[in-house]
């Protein structure tokens, strides 16, 4: 009963929230109010190498612990990342 979305990604950087005209994002997660426009960072610098740097106002939650803002953690495929109602997952090609 979840809806799931796999949605490519070929840079190494990418923006994800709720975005707007003046913060846009490269993955919008529209729907829940408690998403920052710009919530997060995902870095990939290298094979299985992947960076999330937090901006939202609300934590993420990630490698089983809370992520607050301006925080900046290594994160391994198949983890989960928790962001508000949203559960993200990186799953390498």
């Amino acid at each position: 009963g979840v809806r799931q979305n796999v949605i490519p990604v070929f840079q190494n950087e990418i923006a994800i929230g709720r975005g707007s005209k003046s913060k846009p994002v490269d993955v919008s997660l529209s729907g829940d109010p408690e998403v920052s426009r710009r919530h997060l960072t995902l870095v990939c610098n290298g094979p299985g190498n992947y960076w999330l740097v937090s901006e939202g106002r609300n934590p993420i939650i990630a490698a089983n612990r809370e992520i607050p803002m301006g925080q900046r953690i290594q994160v391994s495929a198949g983890e989960s990342i928790m962001v508000c109602s949203y559960l993200l997952r990186i799953q390498p090609k």
